[in-house]
């Protein structure tokens, strides 16, 4: 709008597309010089301060502004002057007395033979309200909350970070993410920047742990998770939250200590029971002590593999790698894991796995170790066959049996937890396993009946 005759023309309306263009727009408008009357205002400004355009054309932007901002209109206008445009936050008051926050974006418009200021005013109402709510909730969640701009530079904490860390929230307030990391963080300071550069990138970050040392100098633990931050479809910086784990990890680690002491002594105590058992196998002992003994040995057995199924139990609920698996040598490694099994039983394998990769992890093994120990004991057959398929989109992972197959009410329950049935029934935990496993990793497991007289168990998995 720098020529003179197109601004007279909108200033004194004369010209109707000009002043079309002018009236239609949302945002309110005003024309007039650094320190004096409105010579233009258009419809929108009108109808939200609820003055007539003869009163408004009457009034100055110190007339509208409210009380609290006109304290800081000179250092605004002595700042436009200097930089040509400026964008800032006031609040402006209807005839009525209501005040309006609003976002100006002024601009000095030199022409005509006279400095003039465009500034157009944005009703801000809601972005205030939702700012307000953001704040109170930030204010009163459990965990330390933090907000970064798009430099890396820290603006705002809630009050939770002094509990935990010893630190006020002055003191870690306007430091940068480099700072951050290099005062605080141990052993991850590199991950740290990297995933500040991921937000930056529209990307949000994965939850992970981080150690951070206290105002005291004792080493705790952190559980971080944050998004990108955007205004408008912009990104303007990063949002997250902390949460202090360290007396959870601590108890975790104590748990863990105990239960890995508990397991190995119990385990241990069973294999010498099983020793003694296998002793007392060579005796010639009576047919009702041969009966006593059989049960024994199968109830100890049954004891270490209820301890094993508590360990993987554990092992699902830790955080896991997620990664690529070839399901080709794990499928070797179960069989040669069984393989005195399968060769007592006087058993035959047909493995036709090909090179299948899947989405998964480490307890792939452990799933597909209970399906064949599953046919081994339980089938009765003397063929157990594994294959795989790819379709849409997802590997398909089948282990069936020659054996005398499952009965309908069974198969609606097997993978229960607990669910035994039979002389040969183990902890009732290995197939309710499978399934925890298979569905950890975001696939399922049905069972049916093979071509082959027996059970076939179907692993779905989502394809690499």
């Amino acid at each position: 709008m720098s020529d003179c005759n197109e601004l007279e023309e909108i200033l004194s309306g004369s010209r109707e597309k000009y002043q079309e263009i002018f009236n239609s727009l949302n945002d309110a408008v005003f024309i007039h010089p650094p320190d004096g009357k409105f010579k233009a205002v258009n419809d929108t400004a009108v109808d939200r301060l609820g003055y007539s355009r003869e009163e408004l054309l009457s009034k100055s932007p110190r007339d509208i502004d409210a009380s609290d901002y006109l304290v800081g209109f000179e250092g605004r206008l002595e700042k436009l002057q200097e930089e040509g445009s400026l964008v800032f936050e006031t609040e402006h008051v209807t005839k009525d007395g209501e005040s309006i926050p609003v976002e100006i974006s002024a601009k000095l418009i030199g022409t005509c033979g006279e400095n003039l200021i465009l500034s157009v005013a944005r009703d801000i109402t809601e972005r205030k309200i939702a700012e307000q709510k953001f704040e109170n909730f930030f204010e009163t969640i459990p965990d330390l909350g933090f907000i970064v701009n798009s430099d890396g530079v820290v603006e705002e904490l809630n009050g939770v970070l002094t509990r935990k860390s010893g630190y006020s929230v002055e003191e870690i307030e306007g430091l940068s993410v480099e700072e951050i990391a290099e005062i605080f963080v141990e052993g991850n300071e590199e991950k740290i920047l990297e995933n500040f550069e991921r937000l930056m990138s529209g990307e949000k970050t994965r939850r992970h742990t981080v150690k951070y040392r206290a105002k005291n100098g004792d080493a705790r633990f952190a559980e971080l998770s944050s998004s990108p931050l955007t205004v408008e479809g912009e990104i303007v910086g990063a949002i997250g939250i902390a949460r202090d784990i360290t007396e959870k990890k601590k108890t975790k680690e104590r748990e863990e200590f105990l239960h890995s002491l508990l397991r190995h002594d119990v385990r241990n105590k069973a294999q010498i029971a099983k020793g003694y058992f296998e002793l007392l196998d060579e005796l010639d002992l009576p047919e009702k002590a041969e009966e006593y003994l059989e049960k024994a040995e199968k109830a100890c057995g049954e004891g270490i593999e209820i301890i094993e199924k508590v360990r993987t139990m554990r092992e699902l609920g830790r955080e896991e790698n997620i990664d690529v698996v070839n399901i080709r040598p794990v499928i070797g490694d179960v069989l040669e894991e069984h393989s005195d099994q399968i060769s007592e039983k006087g058993m035959d394998v047909e493995c036709e796995v090909g090179e299948t990769k899947v989405v998964g992890g480490l307890l792939l093994k452990e799933l597909f170790s209970n399906l064949v120990g599953n046919s081994i004991r339980h089938s009765e057959g003397d063929l157990i066959k594994i294959s795989s398929k790819g379709e849409n989109g997802e590997s398909i992972v089948s282990v069936e049996d020659n054996g005398r197959g499952l009965p309908d009410e069974d198969k609606e329950r097997i993978f229960e937890k607990g669910y035994r049935k039979g002389k040969t029934a183990g902890s009732g935990l290995g197939m309710y396993l499978a399934k925890e496993i298979v569905e950890s990793y975001d696939g399922f497991i049905d069972v049916g009946n093979s071509k082959l007289g027996g059970a076939k168990f179907d692993v779905h998995l989502k394809k690499a």
